[in-house]
């Protein structure tokens, strides 16, 4: 057992937070590695399990700002996670920053614990979680206190500027607003940038900005060939599982979605 413990140990698998800080080094890593190596030597495979995906999986390595767009359980915002996550590894970049509007048509938002940044935090429970099966809870704790990921919220964007090293993940496009959908695109800097939505399922009651952006791009010839656009707008691109996509079916055949 303690042969196989240290093999959990070293690879992030099968250990809490907890029992991973209790047994390993300062900042929570086993005594054989350091934070840097731990993250140069994760396993992080991603393989796309159908054409659009290979598609956008290519994108997000050669465009500087992608836009996914479809169906629920597509892997919209999976593809990106997976992406930063093995970018950051290869040191092709140097932070993965996170954003999401923190927008929802129930009322338990504002009884969140913390600030806006903290609140936030919860909203992107989601790609926190990839990132933990991605790099381990251990490592992701460790960069988020370094700020090599950052949790963001939109209302911060104005006066931002991303680098070349920074990439990108804005999940829930659908529910920006035209300024913030402005804002985020000019904030580019010549790193990746990646918007996910499904119009299907806008909360906000104003107009959304994610189509104003994609208007601009199919107008704009310039922009079509720079910006990669990926829309999900089959039932067979749903991959998250057969209920899911029975769901939707269900959904979009009695005019709910």
């Amino acid at each position: 057992m303690g042969k196989q413990r240290n093999r959990q140990l070293s690879d992030g698998r099968g250990v809490s937070n907890y029992g991973y800080k209790k047994e390993g080094t300062q900042d929570g890593f086993p005594a054989t590695s350091t934070p840097e190596k731990f993250l140069s030597e994760r396993k992080i495979e991603l393989k796309p399990r159908n054409e659009k995906q290979r598609k956008y999986i290519e994108h997000l390595h050669t465009k500087n700002l992608i836009i996914a767009t479809g169906y629920a359980g597509s892997s919209k915002t999976f593809c990106p996670t997976m992406v930063a996550a093995q970018m950051l590894r290869d040191k092709k970049i140097e932070r993965i920053i996170l954003i999401r509007t923190p927008i929802s048509d129930e009322q338990s938002v504002g009884m969140l614990k913390g600030d806006l940044v903290e609140k936030t935090k919860f909203w992107l429970m989601p790609i926190l979680d990839t990132l933990n099966k991605a790099l381990s809870p251990t490592l992701v704790e460790y960069l988020i206190k370094r700020e090599q990921i950052v949790c963001l919220a939109p209302e911060f964007l104005k006066g931002v500027s991303f680098s070349e090293k920074d990439f990108v993940i804005f999940d829930e496009a659908e529910d920006i607003s035209r300024s913030i959908a402005l804002a985020t695109v000019t904030r580019q800097g010549g790193g990746v940038m990646c918007l996910c939505g499904d119009l299907r399922q806008q909360i906000i009651s104003r107009e959304s900005g994610l189509p104003l952006l994609l208007d601009i791009i199919e107008k704009t010839p310039s922009l079509k060939n720079k910006v990669g656009v990926v829309d999900f707008n089959s039932f067979d691109d749903i991959v998250r599982s057969d209920d899911c996509k029975e769901w939707v079916k269900a959904l979009v055949k009695h005019g709910y979605m």
